[in-house]
């Protein structure tokens, strides 16, 4: 019934690995075997395949909402053995069948915690055989595309949880792969108001792996520019040297004087889907970006010299500050 991965077991092996998972799943498919030997339980096969295309769906879920790295690392620590049922994007559990314990005279009074013991035993290893199943199947080409995705997921959830605060207008990033004829930053139609002509929109910054390797990693997604954040969708190095490195970059701001926020917060406040006043809040910018050597300092200027001036000013003031002048 549970798939056997005997042959690639290491019980010394690292954690994350499949080696110590295959090692972990067979002690767990032995100790549910001995534990049952001697039960009269419904039927486990039933209960299992319920509980496999449960943790399937969670999985897949939970990827379009948080890193698949997140995810394999739940899938594989034996700690969290009764929280991998909740669909982030469901936002519910997931109802799995049960394997129940008959009454016995002799431990009908454990039998509901056997019956929760050997369910959740199901659980981990159905969880163990999700993530050997990924890892066996994983290739460069998959590997690419996940940290494509775990990229994306990660700069969304910053969006959201640490710069909630601000008002982004549902600003979000969404892969290219998504959107084959749009790059860069767009406003994405997402419905055509009747025979008025007027469309409504949501702001979206298109991304790849280009951007991945030359904002992301680089730690540029999310800058500051003229006392507001800069939002990243293109950055080009073009010269480098001991003191600095200098950057062509491209920049989405939300901006917008007090009587353009009024008028964009009111179609919002009234669910005005026609939101032409929240687009003109949006500025795409062609500006330099200067990052010291130790990267502990970084200025955006519309030029170059700009920039780099900027940059050794904040330089010179950290400097200060540190000695206490």
């Amino acid at each position: 019934m549970f798939n056997n991965h005997q042959d690639i077991a290491v019980a010394g092996a690292d954690e994350s690995t499949i080696y110590r998972q295959a090692y972990l799943h067979g002690k767990l498919v032995r100790f549910f075997n001995l534990t049952v030997s001697d039960l009269d339980v419904s039927d486990i096969d039933l209960a299992y395949q319920s509980i496999k295309a449960g943790v399937e769906k969670v999985f897949k879920e939970n990827c379009e909402c948080t890193t698949v790295t997140s995810q394999l690392e739940t899938l594989g620590n034996l700690e969290l053995t009764r929280d991998y049922g909740w669909s982030y994007q469901r936002r519910g559990y997931y109802a799995t069948a049960d394997i129940d314990v008959y009454n016995h005279n002799d431990i009908g009074c454990i039998k509901g915690e056997l019956s929760r013991l050997l369910t959740n035993t199901v659980l981990q290893i159905a969880k163990k055989e999700k993530y050997i199943e990924y890892k066996l199947s994983e290739t460069e080409e998959t590997k690419d595309v996940t940290k494509i995705n775990d990229s994306i997921a990660m700069s969304n959830n910053r969006l959201n949880r640490d710069l909630g605060v601000c008002d982004l207008f549902n600003l979000k990033y969404i892969n290219e792969e998504d959107r084959p004829n749009s790059k860069g930053f767009v406003h994405q139609i997402r419905k055509v108001i009747g025979n008025s002509g007027g469309i409504a929109t949501t702001p979206e910054i298109i991304v790849g792996k280009q951007w991945v390797e030359d904002v992301f990693d680089r730690g540029l997604a999310i800058l500051e520019y003229e006392g507001t954040h800069a939002f990243t969708t293109q950055a080009n190095k073009i010269e480098e040297d001991t003191e600095k490195t200098l950057y062509d970059i491209i920049i989405v701001q939300i901006q917008g004087n007090r009587e353009e926020r009024l008028l964009a917060n009111g179609e919002r406040y009234y669910r005005n889907i026609a939101n032409k006043h929240t687009r003109k809040l949006f500025r795409v910018k062609d500006v330099v970006l200067s990052v010291s050597a130790d990267k502990q300092h970084q200025a955006i200027g519309s030029n170059a010299m700009r920039a780099e001036s900027t940059m050794k000013r904040r330089q010179k003031a950290a400097m200060i500050k540190s000695l206490n002048l």
